[in-house]
């Protein structure tokens, strides 16, 4: 290689194809050893001191007892429950289930995506309705 064509450097030869922009790229979608399935009834979060967009998914439910008491019956069987003893929360418990961090660059394609994935799933529910009112 002549070097000064290079100014000194020491640079890899290429040819124009080796240049080339290729037209597509392909992305392989390849889950985790902790990937899994959640049903998200909301979120909570808000924006980082990076300037990121932070959620955390929740799924909504009633809390379940802590420890509830049974009378017991002559025979030994399980009668009623004693309910002013049960030891419960009270309230409803939103229990978080994965929180997503992302750039303002990607949450802003997310929101887009997400707009038009609810155009479609409108689309498909009046669809439906038509569908069932019809029949």
């Amino acid at each position: 290689m002549d070097s000064s064509k290079t100014n000194g450097s020491i640079t890899p030869e290429h040819n124009q194809e080796d240049l080339k922009i290729p037209s597509t790229i392909k992305f392989h979608y390849i889950k985790s050893n902790l990937f899994r399935v959640i049903h998200a009834d909301g979120g909570i979060g808000g924006v980082t001191p990076q300037q990121n967009i932070q959620i955390a998914f929740y799924s909504e439910r009633m809390p379940l007892p802590q420890q509830v008491v049974y009378e017991l019956n002559s025979d030994n069987t399980l009668g009623s429950e004693v309910v002013d003893e049960r030891v419960s929360k009270t309230g409803l418990i939103r229990e978080l289930e994965v929180e997503a961090v992302l750039s303002l660059n990607e949450a802003e394609s997310f929101y887009k995506w997400l707009g038009e994935n609810i155009k479609k799933a409108k689309k498909l529910r009046r669809s439906v309705t038509k569908k069932e009112k019809s029949t």
